[in-house]
Parts: C-alpha cells; structure tokens; sequence
C-alpha cells in the first residue's frame, strides 16, 4: 500500500512541476536578456562525474543540471554581474516544499531570476508568484567571485578544488568540483568544471 501510495505521489509531483514549467516558458518572452545572458555563459563547460564535458547552454537546454542547483548557481553567478544567488524553498511539488537555488539579475535597472537547472529567464515577479519563494538566504555575487579568487590564489594556478560545507550561507555550500578558469584581460571569461557526487 505505501509503495503504491509513494508512486500516485510522484505522479503526482511530476505533473505539477511540468504545469509550473509550461507557465514559466510561456512567461518567458525576452529574448534578448536570455541572449546576454549566453553571451557571458557561452565558454563554460561542465562534467558530471564521468560524463563527458560539455557546454552549460546546451546542458541548461536539456535541463540535465538539475539537482546540481546549488554548485552551478554559484558558479555561473561568477560569470554574470549584478547578480545575486538566491537559496529557498519553493512550490514545486504538492506534498513538501522543494530546496532550491537560481540566480537573480539586473538587467537594464529590471530585476529577472535566471534558473540554469530549470532552464528559466523570466521577471522576478512572475518567478516568486509562480514558485512561491520561503527565502532562506541571498548571496551577492561579489563575495562568491571572491571566495573563487581566493581559492585560486591559494593554489597558485588557473585550477583548484572546491569542497564546500553544509551551511547554507557558504558562498559554495554543498560544493565539490574542480574548476579551471579561462583569464582574459585579467577577467573570468569562461570556467571548465568538473561536479563530483559527494
């Protein structure tokens, strides 16, 4: 009975998460922020585990970097100014709430919520009606570029391993991956990453 109980649930769990990305794309009419956002994305490449390395649009597209929310937001969050990583409950699933991160941005003095692992750009209004936010905690990015930095001067080199703790306020809370940078003009310009599973 309780197996049959936890499959109606799933199902259930699935269908509203696919209803509630449906309204999200149909939200989604700006174009031409997604396409600043690629811009700055464009030279990042990510591996899960044994997987080969690939480029975050094309994974964000396929949505295969779900459950991976919290690494990549902080991560990406290095690539885009003005841009805060925001960790929260959120409405996704009938039964309990969903622990989650997406990034915040402001684009042209508007302020939009970019989600990688959902693969979303829509106006941060729209996001927090839509998913009903408990905010937990919001993380400039700034202090997440510079904790990368130190990172990377710590180890004297373009590469370092990231292990972060569990505290939800740890600018890589949950990390573990390797990450090289792509310098040009003394500025971040693109990551190859590499997620371990913990």
């Amino acid at each position: 009975m309780i197996k049959v109980f936890e499959r109606i649930f799933r199902k259930e769990d699935l269908k509203l998460q696919e209803e509630k990305f449906a309204i999200a794309k149909d939200l989604e009419r700006d174009f031409i922020n997604r396409f600043f956002i690629n811009e700055r994305l464009r030279s990042t490449y990510i591996k899960i585990d044994e997987q080969t390395s690939r480029n975050v649009l094309t994974l964000i597209e396929e949505k295969k970097l779900m459950g991976w929310d919290y690494m990549t937001t902080s991560l990406l969050s290095t690539l885009l100014d003005e841009s805060r990583v925001v960790r929260a409950n959120i409405e996704l699933w009938k039964k309990e709430p969903y622990p989650h991160a997406w990034i915040e941005i402001n684009i042209d003095e508007v302020s939009y919520c970019f989600d990688p692992c959902f693969n979303i750009l829509m106006l941060k209004s729209d996001y927090k009606k839509l998913f009903k936010p408990d905010n937990i905690v919001k993380i400039d990015s700034n202090i997440i570029k510079e904790k990368l930095l130190d990172y990377f001067k710590n180890n004297y080199s373009n590469k370092t391993y990231i292990f972060g703790t569990d505290q939800i306020t740890d600018p890589f809370y949950k990390a573990n991956c390797l990450v090289d940078r792509k310098i040009e003009n003394n500025k971040i310009k693109g990551l190859d990453i590499k997620y371990y599973y913990k």
